[in-house]
């Protein structure tokens, strides 16, 4: 295995989809840790093996669109406060021995 410290951004690394600032830096580090070089060695073939096989398609035009409404409608609703009920608070507080 290689350092936990630089295990979330390696794959990130391979598919080129870190900040230029950033790549460099796990680059030096591969450059540094036999481990962590050996391990991202391991990912990439892997990856080059699953793109061979596997048949790229673009998705629809309206897809993304579609999907990011979806997510924006469910962080919305996870998100929002519950509603205020205007009964919640009228009801008038019982003693402990009339319960």
């Amino acid at each position: 295995m290689y350092c936990k410290l630089w295990e979330p951004r390696v794959q990130l690394w391979l598919d080129n989809e870190l900040p230029e600032e950033e790549a460099a830096r796990v680059a030096r580090h591969l450059k540094q840790c036999e481990k962590c070089s050996a391990e991202v060695e391991k990912q990439q073939e892997v990856s080059d093996r699953l793109k061979a096989h596997w048949e790229q398609t673009e998705a629809s035009p309206s897809f993304r669109e579609r999907t990011q409404a979806r997510l924006l409608t469910a962080f919305e609703e996870h998100l929002s406060p519950a509603p205020h009920s205007e009964w919640q608070w009228s009801l008038p507080l019982l003693k402990e021995e009339e319960v």
